[in-house]
């Protein structure tokens, strides 16, 4: 008989080749830029890929850094929802990353969903900046 549960060891496959994103001394630097998201969408847009483009020159340059890709939303939508959404924008960076040559085993991943906003008005803009994902690095 087959135990029930067994086909999670599958999934721990591709866990490993996400980086260790334990201890949470992430930091944020202002060379590292923040992309944004349209509405309810995941996709990188032109400006978001060159925006990240620029982050890998930089992630490829410093093997000793651990990187965590932040995915975030603005406050509609449910929480569950969010979170889902926030994790495909932090998996979109995560592997256009990978196909820059970033390495994968060093970047991991982590979405807030709603939790986390950079504002709070009701407005297209404060939307916006909080629809968003952030790079954030700490030494190995």
């Amino acid at each position: 008989s087959t135990i029930p549960g067994l086909d999670i060891q599958e999934s721990t496959d591709t866990a490993s080749l996400e980086g260790d994103i334990r201890g949470g001394d992430f930091q944020s630097l202002e060379v590292l830029k923040t992309v944004t998201f349209d509405y309810d969408r995941y996709e990188l847009s032109e400006e978001a890929r060159a925006a990240l483009q620029a982050n890998a020159v930089l992630l490829k340059a410093r093997k000793d850094w651990n990187v965590l890709v932040e995915g975030h939303c603005d406050d509609r939508g449910t929480i569950e929802y969010n979170l889902a959404l926030g994790q495909k924008r932090a998996k979109s960076v995560r592997d256009y990353y990978v196909r820059l040559g970033v390495p994968e085993g060093s970047m991991g991943t982590i979405s807030y969903g709603e939790e986390k906003p950079l504002c709070s008005e009701q407005t297209d803009a404060c939307w916006l900046s909080n629809r968003r994902a952030e790079t954030k690095v700490k030494g190995k």
